[in-house]
């Protein structure tokens, strides 16, 4: 039953005040008055509860008495009596609810306030959500019933909490109900007290999510009974009231009123906690820990010893604990005390990493005096959980708004591209060269070098840093730019840099890429001021231009023109590759998860179908991208791959 049903049969029938309340509910408004329709044939000065007729418009007291007066005429014209169809209530007070989102008073939950007279609301849910309807509508009619409710049947609320399990798990909203009732309870001690009897009496996976809920409520108003509670919990026979126990003791301990005495001895349960083997018990222990590492510093050398030994467990937890109360750490100083423990996290650890990514990020952002303990933290973790391949992901991946922050800050990225691509452990300059992968797709142009650490390198150093580059950087326009980073130094450290220089840019960059090269050097010329660096690189530029129209010059060698049917195969296993190649990046992107795919035998043009209607088709244009090939790679691949090979895996030692 929707309301256009009511209206419809309302329209045949003579109109009352409750008539003119739905009319305004209708409206979706909080108006309080409406005028009198023309086929009115009632009293003008009507007077009735909560509401007054005044020339020919009523008025209502409140939006309260609009509610209640909606809600019993409601009850009384389609529900008095046994509620046989249950689906009609629901139906019903959803489409109610849909109109009253926000408010302090609802004529959803004063209908079911009405019902619960004749029928068990809670148990009326559970029935209907054994029919597989959308569940989390059911849950929100529901909480407007408990914001007007005052007293509930546990045994039905625990009926309905199992029900919507199934349904409800995993889910990001999978607390409504729970949440709902910690709301309500926490007014009503005696029912808390009620509840948590009743539900550790049935321990399972269900109702010990009430005895935290009970007993959250029941701390509200009674601390210290909560905190003995919970002790009685910490040393039941039972695993699961264990658990609950320990959880418990976590929320407990946040709470500055609990006595002392209290205090010390759940502390002391739970640091012996701390020393069990793997398993549950010893997870929540150790979630009580991290839930008050902001508050006291009593679990601290326990915590610390763990994390020393790489307990992923205890690293991912702090790492939670790190992002939630960043901003209570950092005002005490303790952030950046527990943060050099993280290095051991590894990338599974439960998803902290993004947590500390974010909050790492912000201080990046705010040139926080703190933002070289960051790229400390960043480049030991990235050193510790980063493997050897030429792209390494790892820091890319796991702490992507990092990036995405230094990239902002030219400075900070310029000092970080030098320091990685120049350790001698090659595992920083995948990482580096992963990044500046993702820094291209986001359409980052240019990278420089930082000029005062090449100004502090001697020449092996540099030579070293170069080769790191030429071996893990294939991007024609970041090696250029990497290049004329080596003119920002000063006047005294050109002698060593423009040698190292000209091998980069003559001998390598030259080489694999003349054309974009020649380019670079002509701008490079003209936005020269030195008249002695002008020279230089239009020496530079000379040089590559004779060499280039030496090779021109020779004949083209017929082992290097293809038959035109190898081209053609080629060209087709090229672009079938390319094409599963994005169809395979595609799988993960935003659109293909919220919207329909339908493969078309064929078609040059597109169109979207949204709420009904399908838009104009658009057509489809050819789009082609092209990139610059590496001399090198094209005259002998074998011998490239092996030259960065060898560039990637140099030792400053065989320098």
């Amino acid at each position: 039953m929707k309301h256009s049903f009511i209206l419809e049969s309302l329209a045949s029938s003579r109109v009352t005040p409750a008539h003119l309340a739905l009319v305004l509910h209708m409206a979706g408004n909080t108006e309080l008055s409406i005028p009198f329709p023309d086929n009115w044939d009632g009293s003008l000065s009507n007077v009735g509860d909560g509401y007054e007729v005044v020339s020919g418009v009523l008025k209502f007291e409140s939006l309260k008495h609009r509610n209640q007066l909606l809600a019993e005429f409601l009850y009384a014209e389609y529900f008095s009596g046994k509620i046989e169809n249950f689906k009609e209530l629901f139906s019903v007070a959803n489409d109610l609810y849909n109109r009253e989102f926000g408010r302090e008073d609802f004529v959803a939950g004063r209908l079911l306030l009405k019902v619960s007279e004749i029928a068990d609301v809670f148990l009326l849910a559970g029935k209907f959500l054994g029919e597989g309807p959308n569940t989390f509508r059911v849950l929100h009619v529901l909480e407007t019933y408990l914001h007007h409710a005052d007293s509930l049947n546990i045994e039905s609320l625990f009926f309905l909490a199992r029900e919507q399990h199934e349904k409800t798990k995993n889910d990001l909203m999978s607390g409504t109900l729970y949440n709902a009732i910690e709301k309500w309870i926490t007014l009503r001690p005696k029912i808390a007290h009620e509840m948590y009897q009743r539900a550790i009496e049935e321990t399972d996976d269900i109702t010990a999510s009430f005895i935290s809920v009970s007993l959250y409520a029941i701390s509200k108003s009674d601390i210290n009974k909560a905190a003995s509670l919970c002790v009685s919990l910490i040393n039941a026979a039972k695993p699961r009231l264990q658990g609950v126990g320990r959880w418990m003791a976590g929320q407990l301990l946040q709470r500055t009123e609990l006595a002392i005495e209290q205090r010390n001895e759940i502390e002391g349960y739970i640091l012996a906690a701390l020393k069990e083997g793997p398993g549950i018990l010893r997870t929540q222990a150790i979630r009580a820990t991290t839930n008050v590492l902001h508050v006291c510093t009593t679990f601290d050398d326990a915590l610390i010893a763990l994390a020393k030994n790489e307990d992923q467990e205890v690293l991912a937890l702090i790492g939670n604990a790190l992002f939630q109360r960043s901003n209570e750490l950092q005002s005490q100083n303790r952030f950046f005390i527990w943060l050099p423990l993280l290095v051991a996290l590894k990338p599974s650890g439960e998803d902290s990493l993004g947590g500390i990514d974010y909050v790492l990020a912000q201080h990046i952002a705010d040139d926080s005096a703190h933002s070289i303990d960051v790229i400390k933290f960043l480049t030991a973790w990235t050193l510790r959980n980063s493997g050897s391949s030429p792209l390494e992901s790892a820091f890319s991946e796991n702490f992507n708004e990092c990036m995405v922050k230094i990239s902002g800050k030219p400075a900070i990225l310029a000092k970080l591209v030098v320091d990685w691509f120049s350790h001698d452990d090659r595992q920083l300059a995948g990482a580096a060269a992963s990044m500046l992968s993702e820094l291209e797709v986001y359409g980052y142009e240019t990278i420089q070098l930082d000029a005062d650490r090449l100004a502090e390198m001697n020449e092996n150093d540099l030579r070293f840093l170069v080769a790191r580059i030429l071996g893990f950087v294939h991007s024609t326009k970041y090696l250029i730019s990497i290049a004329f980073s080596f003119l920002q130094v000063e006047d005294s450290a050109l002698v060593k840099t423009i040698p190292i220089l000209r091998w980069l840019l003559v001998e390598e960059i030259g080489y694999d890429y003349p054309g974009t090269t020649v380019d670079a050097l002509k701008q490079a010329e003209q936005a020269e001021t030195r008249p002695s660096i002008q020279l230089v690189l239009k020496e530079w530029r000379v040089e590559i231009e004779l060499l280039q129209q030496e090779l021109d010059a020779l004949p083209r060698l017929n082992e290097l023109r293809p038959p035109a049917q190898l081209q053609r195969k080629f060209q087709a296993a090229r672009n079938k590759q390319m094409n599963q190649a994005r169809e395979k990046a595609s799988e993960k992107s935003i659109m293909r998860q919220i919207a329909t795919q339908i493969p078309v035998k064929a078609g040059r043009g597109f169109f979207n179908h949204s709420h009904g209607q399908y838009s104009e088709p658009s057509t489809m244009h050819t789009v082609s991208y092209s990139i610059e090939l590496p001399r090198r790679n094209t005259l002998d691949s074998v011998g490239n791959d092996h030259r960065g090979f060898y560039y990637r895996t140099l030792k400053k030692t065989f320098i």
